[in-house]
């Protein structure tokens, strides 16, 4: 029996968060405007591969479902829609 190839794998997790780090510096965003933007991110790509569920998303990030609910609040994700800030989407 013949083995196949690997499959060709994309960049390493560290090579495509390298590179944000390098276009955050290099557009002059400072580390806590970065580090909440991400968690934003974050929360809501959990949030919307649960299908809004908060206890699914909890899980999907591996923290306490009250974690997801007290930095919602906090982040400002209520109801309304959160969008990426212009200043990080590629132009």
């Amino acid at each position: 029996m013949s083995q196949s190839a690997p499959a060709e794998r994309g960049p390493s997790l560290r090579d495509l968060l390298q590179e944000v780090v390098r276009q955050s510096l290099s557009a002059g965003l400072l580390w806590p405007e970065v580090c909440e933007e991400f968690e934003k991110l974050f929360i809501l790509e959990a949030l919307r591969m649960s299908g809004g569920s908060t206890q699914g998303a909890a899980e999907l990030m591996g923290v306490h479902r009250n974690t997801i609910s007290r930095r919602k609040a906090e982040l400002g994700l209520g109801r309304r829609k959160q969008g990426p800030s212009s200043r990080l989407q590629q132009g």
